[in-house]
């Protein structure tokens, strides 16, 4: 009887699983999460009923409860294939893409029949970049489902990622012919066209007289990318007098390409021979594109300012903006200002053609916004005013001229008169996106934070808010984000109120999350781009997303979390909310009202109760916060960076634990950037270390110091005062937590005071505070 009944209540046991898989993949979690519970009163063993009841919770947003479920399965069913499986999607869900990936492995592994998982397999890997593992992953899937071209591409892309472009174009050959009476739809015919172009820039990559071969006779809907691909054949074959043929082609159709006039420069040879010759080929492109600004532009790059050519072509191509009055002229010449002598020669033709200005008002006003933009560049800050107010005297209703004396405003140092000035601006033009979030960067940058989110909340949805700062970060709008966290660091550091270091920390982290949301975002790709075959915009896409992490912004972020994370190691800040209890009654209300209407003045996400940031304050171990939360990615991808191994330094520093962590990351800043300003400083922090105290670690330092001649630390500083070098000051200042022995650095730093203008005055005193 018993053997009997024990299956039985396996099979209805296994019936009732099956239907709850069915009600999930419908979205029923609830109904669901039901069926699974009723297993589990049954049989407490039932594995696989523990990961879908995991799962369902996770999707009903019971993480906590989710977790501890998943955990059981995990202990009662490792080696069945289906928890496995269910395991593996709920860290998909949770964007633990290498757990998911170890999980689905497992699964196979254990026998699992289901194929789909060689698929999302592949796609943890291609997430996780374990690209080495990925083609075993495609083809086994492919296997199952051979009818499918996606799968043939995808098996492709997969060759191509690991450098086996033979094999690459192999797979997309044998898929052509089956295929290829079968195009029917504009999709097909689009998808068929992206594909072939991929399979010939594999080809390409080992045999580029075959892949020039096939494009000769090519039709693909994509021309550019064919001519583009063509010419980089010739290239690679040293076919010059093709290649510069196709070039041409190409400026035909896009004569703005900065890009294109450099290639066909290469395929003729030109690039390194005279002025005289070079110039030939450019007047002859300005003539047949005439309205184009490269065959211009680019002579004024390799002529020297000595050269007769040089001031009659600068005089014609300026002259040429400011008679049409074109706004963007400075910045069209801005590249120039790195050489002195070519910035002389603009200033004075620039002079000279607004003595001789006679009855044409909108020329007069856009040269003086070109001189005000001209001499603001060069440090001039006096006449840069001057300039600019001429402007506005003489045209009050144009928005740009108040947007560049809030910047000349700016830089004086006079950050309250600028908000002032650019916001009167925005007032002339309600309606500018572009001025409206202007004005608010200003209000960030002299720390009125309600005026600068009150400004931007006139372009957002307040739907649900009262201003717009849940719809910034849901619109991933970093500029912003990061002007306010940057605000508040400041705030704090004026207050010390540690709410404001706390709303600092969010908006950095915020960064993070918005660059979190464009890696993951990436997984939408691994099989959209592969079911629309438009496989080279996805290799660029896996290009750029190695890169987001060493991107401006968020190393902007960084550098704001490493200043807060060694502020609250520093000054050893304790529980923000301890002090609520001493309060009184009447004090608490007051402190709750408080706390509510900040809330809704600077909650950022919707349930997000530490709006303040205090978890993030209250860490016992800030350094490995600052880890975990935003340094490891910058690391990760690149690892080699100045920025990376500086912060590298400071945190293995202070953390005091791996010294061979901290001379890797010095000999790497020294061999990237050997005159960078802060190596006296790392050298000298270690020269007068205490913490690596063992024998080894001493002998280690030892050797590395012998490297380095470093003079007295006082004489470093003497001649960078001397020198009025400003940048070297605030590289030294911006060295966190360096305690060095004899260095009498302020002194030093008020001696240099005078020799700066406003504005750097300013922001040295800040840092010195």
């Amino acid at each position: 009887m018993s053997r009997r009944g024990a299956p039985i209540i396996a099979n209805k046991e296994d019936g009732t699983f099956k239907e709850a898989l069915t009600l999930f993949d419908s979205k029923q979690y609830k109904k669901s999460l039901k069926l699974a519970e009723q297993i589990l009163k049954k049989n407490s063993n039932y594995s696989d009923a523990y990961s879908l009841k995991a799962l369902n919770l996770y999707n009903l947003k019971e993480y906590e409860e989710s977790e501890i479920y998943a955990q059981k399965a995990i202990i009662k069913g490792d080696k069945l294939p289906v928890t496995n499986h269910i395991l593996g999607i709920l860290r998909r869900q949770q964007g633990n893409h290498k757990q998911a990936a170890d999980f689905f492995k497992a699964a196979l592994e254990h026998g699992s029949t289901n194929n789909s998982i060689w698929r999302d397999l592949a796609i943890m890997q291609l997430q996780n970049r374990d690209y080495k593992y990925v083609i075993q992953s495609r083809h086994a899937f492919l296997e199952s489902a051979m009818g499918y071209r996606q799968n043939w591409t995808s098996l492709s892309v997969a060759y191509y990622i690991n450098e086996d472009y033979d094999a690459a174009v192999k797979t997309l050959i044998k898929i052509e012919d089956l295929v290829k009476d079968k195009i029917e739809t504009e999709a097909e015919i689009i998808e068929d066209s992206e594909v072939y172009l991929f399979k010939l820039q594999a080809l390409a990559k080992t045999d580029a007289t075959a892949a020039l071969k096939e494009l000769e006779g090519i039709k693909t809907l994509d021309v550019t990318g064919a001519l583009e691909l063509k010419a980089n054949c010739y290239m690679q074959l040293e076919q010059f007098d093709k290649a510069q043929k196709t070039y041409r082609e190409l400026l035909k159709r896009n004569p703005d390409n900065y890009q294109y006039y450099r290639y066909l420069e290469a395929a003729l040879g030109s690039s390194d021979k005279s002025a005289k010759l070079r110039l030939g080929l450019y007047d002859k492109l300005a003539k047949f594109y005439p309205r184009s600004d490269p065959p211009k532009f680019i002579p004024l790059t390799f002529l020297k300012a000595q050269d007769p050519e040089f001031e009659p072509r600068m005089r014609s191509y300026v002259l040429a903006q400011l008679k049409r009055s074109v706004p963007a002229t400075f910045q069209n010449v801005k590249p120039f200002y790195k050489d002195s002598a070519k910035v002389a020669i603009i200033e004075k033709i620039v002079l000279q053609y607004l003595a001789g200005l006679e009855n044409s008002p909108l020329e007069f006003v856009w040269t003086h916004y070109f001189l005000s933009l001209h001499y603001l560049r060069l440090g001039k800050l006096s006449e840069a005013l001057k300039y600019v107010d001429a402007a506005i005297k003489h045209t009050p209703t144009i928005v740009e001229f108040y947007l560049l004396k809030a910047r000349v405003l700016k830089h004086f140092g006079d950050l309250t008169q600028s908000c002032e000035v650019i916001n009167f601006g925005r007032e002339l033009d309600l309606q500018d996106r572009f001025v409206n979030t202007k004005t608010a960067k200003y209000y960030n940058r002299a720390n009125q934070v309600d005026k600068a989110l009150a400004t931007v909340s006139m372009f957002t949805k307040n739907d649900s808010s009262p201003n717009g700062l849940k719809d910034l970060h849901t619109m991933q709008a970093s500029w912003f984000i990061i002007e306010n966290g940057e605000a508040f660091l400041r705030t704090y550091k004026e207050t010390k109120d540690a709410k404001f270091l706390g709303l600092a920390l969010k908006r950095f982290l915020g960064i993070v999350k918005i660059y979190e949301e464009f890696w993951t975002d990436q997984m939408d790709f691994h099989t959209f781009c592969m079911r629309k075959g438009t496989c080279r915009a996805y290799i660029n896409l896996l290009e750029w997303e190695d890169t987001i992490y060493s991107s401006a912004m968020y190393k902007r972020a960084l550098k704001g979390a490493v200043d807060a994370y060694f502020i609250i190691l520093n000054e050893k800040l304790n529980e923000v909310e301890e002090t609520y209890v001493k309060l009184n009654k009447k004090e608490k209300v007051a402190k709750m009202k408080q706390t509510e209407q900040d809330k809704i003045a600077y909650q950022a996400y919707t349930d997000d109760e530490d709006f303040y940031g205090h978890k993030l304050v209250d860490v016992l171990d800030p350094l490995g916060q600052l880890q975990i939360k935003f340094f490891n990615h910058l690391f990760t991808q690149s690892p080699d960076s100045i920025l990376a191994n500086e912060i590298q330094f400071q945190l293995q520093f202070e953390i005091g634990k791996k010294v061979a962590l901290v001379l890797s990351a010095l000999n790497k800043i020294v061999k990237a950037d050997p005159k960078n300003v802060n190596i006296p400083y790392y050298v000298l922090s270690l020269k007068n270390q205490t913490k690596f105290t063992d024998s080894l670690s001493k002998k280690l330092i030892e050797k590395t110091l012998e490297k380095y001649e470093l003079s007295d630390p006082n004489t470093l500083i003497d001649s960078y005062v001397t020198g009025g070098d400003f940048k070297s000051v605030l590289g030294l200042i911006n060295v966190h937590n360096l305690d060095i022995p004899g260095l009498q650095l302020k002194p030093k730093i008020m001696e240099l005071l005078g020799h700066l203008e406003p504005f750097e005055q300013s922001e040295l005193l800040q840092l010195i505070k």
